[in-house]
């Protein structure tokens, strides 16, 4: 052995318990900083949560504004084929609203738009419109006042689904700070 390395073991020997001391604290420090890293590690999994939750909520509402944008499409086709007398036309446009307004209906974002009963009013709407263009197509009733009154209750769903899609869009824009 050198002289300095036995030096070095002899102040240990004589000062063991200075070197227990140094040990613990050095063991309390270590485990400190690990509790530290672990709480850290844990609010840091707990925020990417809650931002991945916030995420697929946005993502459900901006899935339900695109679902009301391509009704709100469907049912001013419908309304302009029906204007123009292309009744077989507007009559498949007013069931593929029929059926959308039923997809949108079950969504948790399209439930939390409109209550089951007025969402069901509206179906019972597109559902009426779809029988009385399909009559209109067929020849089965002549230009009447059901005319008038298909008409008013198309743009009665227009109107309607553009208030909901209004609605919708609040809920999709981010909220001041969160960006």
């Amino acid at each position: 052995m050198s002289g300095q390395s036995g030096a070095t073991l002899a102040f240990f020997e004589g000062n063991s318990w200075w070197y227990n001391v140094l040990s613990f604290a050095i063991g309390v420090i270590g485990f400190s900083i690990t509790i530290w890293q672990i709480l850290k590690t844990r609010r840091a999994a707990e925020a990417a949560n809650e931002a991945a939750r916030k995420t697929a909520e946005q993502f459900k509402n901006l899935s339900v504004l695109i679902g009301l944008s391509e009704l709100i499409a469907l049912a001013r086709e419908a309304i302009t084929l029906f204007e123009h007398g292309n009744f077989y036309a507007a009559s498949v446009r007013a069931l593929d609203l029929r059926s959308g307004l039923a997809q949108v209906r079950v969504s948790s974002p399209g439930r939390s738009l409109l209550s089951q009963q007025n969402w069901q009013i509206l179906i019972s709407k597109a559902t009426n419109i779809h029988q009385v263009i399909v009559q209109r197509a067929k020849g089965a009733i002549e230009l009447t006042m059901s005319d008038e009154l298909c008409h008013r209750a198309m743009s009665e769903i227009f109107e309607e689904l553009n208030r909901l899609a209004a609605t919708a869009a609040q809920s999709v824009e981010p909220h001041a700070g969160e960006q």
